[in-house]
């Protein structure tokens, strides 16, 4: 775990640009019984951001770190949020002293702790940051949660739909924020794209085409059961969240899957079907590289995102009729324009 601490800052500017309007925009879920006033953004896009989340955004934090799995997760989230905002990680939990002591000393992190509950009793701190192992997410959120902090899980949020509803009902409950880091949410360039599909220019979408796969070696931990790996609680995720993002929850689901070692599924195919005529194949694989492309096919127009489509990166909106193609272009690909 590692904690922050800044000093009430001043009430904060307007929001203007937009990537603090992607931001700010959508980040919060009915977790959180707030007051809130809507703000209106170009392209049509409302966006709902409780009044209380300065607040919060400005407070202390904390995060959970484990050694084993995404432990590179947490070095980039401490690295951003250095780097990128006024708070300050103030303390770390890890599963040992010298793990927690090595995380603490390589960010200039003044406290670190082996003792979870003793970090959680701090007082000081108001929210906790999760990026333990998939099969850890749950009881680690939960803990947090009964302690009185807010909580923002790695994804998987929860490993079934029990654990998420527990970890909801807490939340409200103690009148804290539970919610998943699904981080690609809050990128400017799925902003452009859902103001897209919410302004209709697509015109009435009938196709959607996804892919996510990666090689991986077989001691890797996504092949481990234990650890609940296989694609779905990984790379799979991002696939059904731009679907969900594109057409809304699917009427639904066909889905056939390939067993590999260790009890895991090593790679799913999917066919969702919503009511108004949309389609999604998806696939999802940890035996290979694929290009991670997606494509949302309208009637008037066909938008293209390139691999990784879930990342920072660029896009083309391609007419049906008369050769219009506009682009959307970043500098840098993936994790590197982070």
């Amino acid at each position: 775990m590692m904690a922050l601490h800044i000093p009430p800052a001043p009430k904060r500017p307007q929001n203007t640009g937009s990537s603090e309007r992607f931001g700010f925009g959508l980040i919060i879920s009915g977790s959180l019984p707030v007051q809130g006033n809507k703000q209106d953004y170009d392209g049509g896009n409302h966006s709902y951001r409780p009044e209380t989340f300065d607040n919060w955004l400005w407070s202390h934090f904390f995060v959970f770190y484990n050694d084993i799995g995404p432990g590179w997760i947490a070095e980039r989230f401490v690295k951003s949020l250095k780097e990128l905002s006024r708070q300050q990680v103030v303390a770390v939990s890890s599963r040992t002293q010298q793990k927690a002591d090595a995380f603490a000393a390589r960010w200039g992190i003044p406290q670190a702790y082996a003792q979870v509950d003793e970090m959680l009793a701090r007082p000081d701190i108001d929210a906790v940051y999760i990026a333990t192992p998939h099969n850890h997410h749950f009881p680690d959120g939960l803990r947090a949660l009964r302690a009185g902090k807010h909580v923002l899980i790695e994804k998987p949020f929860a490993l079934n739909r029990r654990e998420g509803a527990a970890l909801k009902a807490e939340a409200v409950k103690q009148g804290t924020l539970a919610m998943e880091a699904m981080w690609c949410d809050y990128a400017p360039k799925y902003d452009v794209i859902r103001q897209l599909l919410e302004d209709g220019v697509l015109g009435d979408l009938h196709t959607l085409l996804a892919d996510h796969g990666e090689f991986f070696t077989p001691d890797h931990r996504i092949f481990n059961a234990d650890l609940a790996g296989g694609p779905m609680m990984d790379l799979g995720s991002y696939l059904t969240s731009f679907s969900v993002m594109v057409g809304g929850v699917p009427q639904d689901i066909i889905a056939r899957g390939r067993p590999a070692q260790r009890g895991v599924n090593g790679q799913i195919s999917m066919l969702f079907n919503w009511e108004k005529g949309l389609q999604g194949l998806l696939n999802t694989t940890l035996f290979s590289n694929t290009p991670g492309g997606a494509v949302v096919a309208g009637r008037d127009a066909t938008l293209t995102l390139d691999g990784q489509f879930y990342a920072p990166g660029n896009f083309t909106l391609a007419a049906s009729q008369g050769g219009q193609v506009l682009h959307w272009e970043e500098p840098r690909n993936r994790y590197d324009q982070l």
